[in-house]
């Protein structure tokens, strides 16, 4: 009887043991643009892809045909959280889309769960304001915004994370993601551990993410954190180089645009061997999503049946074991709906098959087809087969083909995007020059054009372009450095420049840079009105840099588009002969 009642206890105390035992951490590494072929987890490209990223590739799960489920970063985190496509979940783009409430994400399920909860945010468009913030604990997505600073990089953004995880409870387990925006930023500078500068290219950036990466695995080492979690990094959208002719980056469905690096380490007890293995069907950040539900809720989960299958990888990244069959993965860009420029596109991807879902439909098989240039005969069986069945979701969601954008629109897009990215197209002007004979009428161009002529001191070209819009400001600004008679714009406040008055008032001029340099000019050098001049005229400066990056993006922020590229009444003034000093002295100012 004694031994019987020894064997029950021992029995309940190893029970309440594994009820009891810890569980394993999550952490999700975002990374912006991430595609597939930034990462080839060869142990002889060390020196390119860097410590961190080979550390992980030595000790992951790789999923070697994961897809975006859409090229809008917040639909994609939306769904990396919820484990719903976009046609589900409803966070669509970048813009004013929202999560309602009704939904749970993994980090509600997490903290209910006794883990603690992190979120940070190289900035946008990875924000609160989607609603993706529900769960988390500890969201930090607030970047100070500067005339050179459009981003929080990986190192500040992973050190903070560090220092989270330093005032935890750690016994605790915690549910982590990060979000990177690196790779949109190959012209700024990044420097090595030895504090050399690399040159601006996008494979610095990489290895910026790498090294940062790399301190994070160290610190988890050295807190004994690193075998109990599981560390997840992925592709948030993908990326090429190469634009296709007829599309925007932001509208292609396209494999460059959506196939992403997926790599899984998963927790293991500190005696087993690292896991490194290849799954090559296909795979989608939705199914991201439902693998952290079942991690997190792993007696209860259940993935929901409906017409879009959706499947946990846990067992994939554990046993090496798939679970379910091969299924579709529906594509969508909801970005040339919220430009008002078009409907929302879909593509439906099963197998080696892409089924663009336009009007008409396009198919490519990419197991034949690598860089899909070749689409299949619409007639032919083959293809009225996968149309038949792609159809059959596409009902269920009421999608309708897609009418695609106007040439105009996607070639003016294209020109904004290589005149105001941070190197621009020396072709630039002439590219312009070439939208406007398309289409005179549209102002924003002239204004760019005007814009470029100021900065390039193209005076004799200013000048025509002055005359052939009625702009008299562009016009005074023109003859003033062409040494020729001027007209000045009785409506304008730069007709201030020309009369002997000492001091401006709002009330004469509602443009505050403009009051803020005028009074300082007149001032005969006053250090304070100098001072608050600049601090006027550095907001609108960075408020111009972050409508560049925005078209430098494709329009992907959510800031306000009505605001336009022109050339603003202190551009105009400063480059205005006898104010070339308080150009140089501002100039200065702006590089410290």
């Amino acid at each position: 009887m004694r031994i019987f009642l020894l064997i029950i206890i021992i029995f309940l105390s190893l029970s309440c043991s594994r009820q009891n035992s810890p569980k394993n951490s999550i952490l999700i590494v975002a990374v912006e643009g991430l595609s597939f072929n930034d990462l080839s987890c060869e142990p002889t490209n060390i020196s390119v892809e860097g410590p961190g990223l080979q550390t992980l590739c030595a000790a992951s799960v790789r999923f070697t045909h994961a897809h975006a489920p859409s090229t809008m970063t917040q639909a994609n985190i939306t769904s990396i959280l919820t484990g719903l496509y976009p046609v589900e979940h409803m966070v669509k783009h970048n813009g004013g889309h929202f999560l309602n409430e009704s939904f749970k994400t993994a980090a509600e399920l997490a903290l209910e769960n006794g883990y603690r909860t992190s979120y940070f945010s190289s900035g946008a468009p990875s924000l609160r304001k989607s609603g993706i913030n529900q769960g988390f604990e500890t969201f930090n997505d607030q970047v100070n915004i500067g005339l050179n600073t459009q981003y929080r990089p990986a190192s500040d953004v992973i050190r903070l994370f560090n220092a989270w995880t330093t005032q935890q409870n750690l016994e605790a387990p915690f549910f982590s993601l990060i979000y990177l925006s690196d790779l949109s930023f190959p012209y700024v500078s990044t420097k090595n551990e030895l504090n050399e500068v690399r040159n601006k290219t996008r494979s610095s950036q990489l290895l910026e993410i790498s090294e940062s990466i790399n301190k994070l695995i160290i610190k988890l080492k050295k807190s004994n954190r690193y075998d109990s979690t599981y560390i997840i990094l992925l592709g948030v959208n993908g990326y090429s180089s190469q634009n296709t002719i007829k599309e925007l980056p932001v509208t292609s469905l396209r494999s460059k645009y959506t196939h992403v690096v997926l790599n899984v380490k998963p927790a293991q007890k500190k005696r087993d061997l690292a896991i490194k293995w290849k799954f090559d069907s296909n795979v989608s950040l939705v199914d991201v999503g439902q693998t952290l539900l079942e991690i997190i809720t792993p007696n209860t989960y259940n993935a929901k049946p409906g017409p879009l299958q959706k499947a946990s990888l846990l067992s994939i990244i554990t046993d090496n074991k798939i679970s379910w069959v091969k299924k579709p993965i529906l594509l969508e860009t909801a970005w040339p709906q919220w430009r008002n420029l078009s409907g929302i596109r879909y593509a439906l991807r099963k197998n080696q098959f892409l089924h663009l879902y336009d009007s008409p439909s396009t198919i490519y098989n990419t197991f034949v087809d690598k860089h899909e240039l070749r689409p299949l005969d619409n007639s032919s069986a083959l293809a009225q087969e996968i149309q038949k069945e792609a159809k059959s979701i596409f009902n269920q969601f009421n999608i309708k083909p897609w009418a695609g954008i106007n040439n105009y629109s996607i070639t003016k897009l294209k020109v904004a995007q290589a005149t105001w990215r941070d190197n621009p197209d020396p072709a630039s002007i002439y590219n312009i020059k070439q939208l406007l004979a398309e289409n005179p009428n549209d102002k924003e161009i002239v204004n760019w054009l005007a814009k470029l002529y100021l900065k390039t001191k193209s005076w004799t070209q200013l000048k025509q372009l002055a005359i052939k819009t009625h702009s008299l400001d562009w016009l005074f600004v023109a003859q003033k450095n062409l040494n020729l008679p001027q007209i000045v714009n009785p409506k304008s406040c730069l007709k201030f420049l020309t009369l002997k008055i000492k001091k401006l008032t709002h009330k004469q001029c509602g443009d505050k840079p403009f009051v803020a340099g005028f009074n300082y000019l007149k001032s005969n050098n006053s250090p304070s009105l100098f001072n608050k001049f600049i601090n006027q005229y550095r907001k609108e400066k960075i408020s111009e840099s972050v409508l560049k990056y925005n078209y430098s993006q494709f329009l992907t922020l959510d800031t306000n588009i009505n605001i336009k590229i022109k050339p603003s009444l202190v551009d105009m003034a400063l480059s205005l002969p006898e104010f070339r000093k308080a150009a140089m002295l501002v100039k200065k100012s702006f590089s410290k």
